[in-house]
């Protein structure tokens, strides 16, 4: 006979049975469950995508089981899409790239990152034709005076640059030197285009008065302008250029000649190599250097007493032969106020300099004399970079 509390034990334990079998029951014995998904990342038929210099949009597909997201940390592209839900469905994704603004190709990655999966799609781009340009304000101190003057800069351009400095004619601005000044910075140089100083009021960046200018000061602006150049921490003062057109091609060259481990090389356009001659035949007219007047106008220009003194004594084919780094001429064999025959006997003295004439051309080149002359200088300037 069983007792109260047995009855009661016996009870639960028969609960607890007839639970677990009504458990049982409702499943079935022969059921499989399935695994879980194994996680996938595949990549499309485009593993990689290539873009021109001018930029564009391209896609990639990709398909995957996992929550995913893009990363790129180039600021020049964007996708679209960056991130998503696994849903094992085909993703396409679409890649803008910007034009690119320097002439160096470019490359970045696309990262897929899918839970503990990742895949990457290279993105390269090519090199722009030529560099895109910025221009900023000069200034060099000569003494007292403010030289003033514009930079040409390349934008993007990576590490120390190399770089040119232009120097205008007689009565003329760093306006006559800018075609030349941008084509420079186009292909990668820092260019300065710069006023002398006392140059003609309205057009002048620089200090000083007309009275005061003379070759030889303009040599001592020329230096200054050099010294601060070289002196700025993104050029490399191992690869300044020179580059003057007429007087400002004479200035150019005795600077190179008082500094001949200074420029890299040297392009004249239409050099005066003749104005000493001419300072010389002035004073002789008025009885020798001490009776000039203070100024008087010849060829359509204003020359001042001690601009004339100051060219008496030069005497230029005795002096530039210490320069022998490259040097290049451009005269055109039409020109009246500089003749060529100038030219031709600079590049004899020159050890290493070369003589282009361009027909029909005269003094200070027209357009399309300029634009030749340009072509010329740019491959001039490249070609002397090593």
């Amino acid at each position: 006979m069983i007792s109260r509390h047995g009855s009661r034990l016996l009870t639960v334990v028969l609960a607890v049975i007839l639970g677990s079998l009504a458990l049982s029951c409702e499943k079935n014995p022969g059921e499989i469950l399935p695994p879980e998904p194994v996680p996938e990342l595949v990549l499309g038929q485009v593993t990689e995508l290539s873009f021109p210099a001018d930029g564009g949009t391209a896609d990639f597909i990709f398909t995957t089981n996992q929550d995913w997201t893009l990363v790129s940390e180039e600021s020049w592209l964007s996708a679209s899409p960056g991130k998503g839900a696994g849903s094992g469905a085909s993703v396409t994704v679409t890649v803008s790239v910007e034009a690119n603004p320097i002439p160096e190709a470019r490359n970045a990655l696309i990262v897929i990152q899918a839970g503990a999966l990742s895949r990457e799609i290279p993105v390269t781009q090519e090199a722009a034709r030529d560099y895109s340009v910025t221009q900023a304000e000069f200034s060099a101190m000569r003494g007292t005076l403010k030289i003033g003057g514009v930079l040409y800069i390349p934008e993007g351009k990576k590490g120390k640059m190399s770089a040119i400095i232009c120097c205008h004619g007689l009565s003329g601005s760093h306006a006559d030197t800018d075609a030349y000044g941008y084509a420079a910075a186009k292909i990668g140089f820092v260019a300065c285009c710069f006023d002398f100083c006392g140059g003609p009021s309205g057009l002048s960046l620089s200090d000083g008065e007309r009275s005061e200018n003379s070759v030889l000061t303009e040599v001592q602006d020329l230096a200054a302008v050099f010294e601060e150049m070289a002196g700025r921490e993104d050029i490399d003062a191992s690869r300044i250029f020179l580059m003057g057109g007429s007087q400002g091609g004479l200035v150019a060259a005795l600077y190179a000649a008082e500094n001949p481990s200074g420029p890299k090389a040297l392009g004249l356009l239409f050099p005066a190599f003749n104005i000493p001659d001419l300072a010389r035949l002035y004073a002789i007219l008025y009885g020798g250097p001490g009776n000039l007047p203070d100024s008087v106008s010849l060829f359509g220009h204003t020359f001042w007493r001690q601009y004339v003194i100051d060219a008496y004594d030069l005497y230029p084919f005795k002096l530039i032969g210490t320069y022998e780094r490259p040097v290049l001429i451009l005269h055109g064999d039409k020109d009246e106020l500089v003749p060529v025959s100038y030219s031709r006997d600079a590049v004899k003295i020159y050890k290493n300099a070369n003589l282009v004439v361009l027909e029909g051309q005269g003094h200070g080149f027209d357009t399309a004399g300029r634009d030749l002359a340009i072509e010329y200088m740019k491959e001039f300037l490249e070609q002397n970079l090593p």
